[in-house]
């Protein structure tokens, strides 16, 4: 019977037999990357290495890009998630503030400061398309973008509107003081 020795929690554990360390990796509780030594064995190597327990679900070497947690299972490495442009976000949030506050009358303020940003942020997410990780964002940009000019738009047509009502009502004599 051959006695093996584990490495678990940065203590060295064992002599156990082969089948106890079968029992631990059916129980998760060691896995592909648990350093293990027996007798006649030159150096410690990890679980996944070792022919002895190859083909055991549990055991085989993590590809590349994964690492092993603890409780031996590996977990997938993904890469970073792009940054989204600040810009873009205060694009499209202004934008949509400018379409709200039409109800004051008031979109205008709101409607230039996202179209600014909205063009801002496609021309730092366009210099951005060669870095390793580019901006995000485009689509909220044109979002804001859209929002801003119809806020700015709504605000032109409301003093037109409100500027031809009041000029039509002081010319029909109505504005006129005795």
């Amino acid at each position: 019977m051959e006695l093996w020795y584990y490495g678990s929690h940065g203590e060295q554990s064992g002599p156990v037999p082969g089948d106890e360390i079968r029992a631990m990796i059916a129980a998760g509780s060691i896995g592909a990357g648990t350093l293990v030594w027996r007798d006649g064995m030159d150096q410690w190597l990890p679980l996944g290495q070792v022919p002895e327990f190859a083909g055991i679900p549990g055991t085989s070497e993590a590809p590349p890009g994964t690492a092993i947690v603890p409780g031996g299972s590996p977990a997938v490495a993904y890469p970073p998630a792009a940054p989204t442009s600040g810009l873009a976000i205060a694009s499209l949030v202004c934008g949509i503030l400018g379409i709200v506050a039409m109800c004051a009358y008031v979109g205008g303020f709101f409607g230039l400061p996202a179209v600014i940003c909205g063009h801002l942020s496609l021309g730092k997410i366009r210099q951005s398309a060669f870095d390793p990780i580019p901006l995000q964002g485009r689509g909220m940009a044109i979002a804001g973008l859209i929002t801003g000019y119809i806020a700015m738009a709504l605000q032109v047509a409301a003093i037109l509107f409100f500027g031809f009502f009041f000029a039509a009502a002081m010319s029909s004599g109505g504005g006129s003081m005795p």
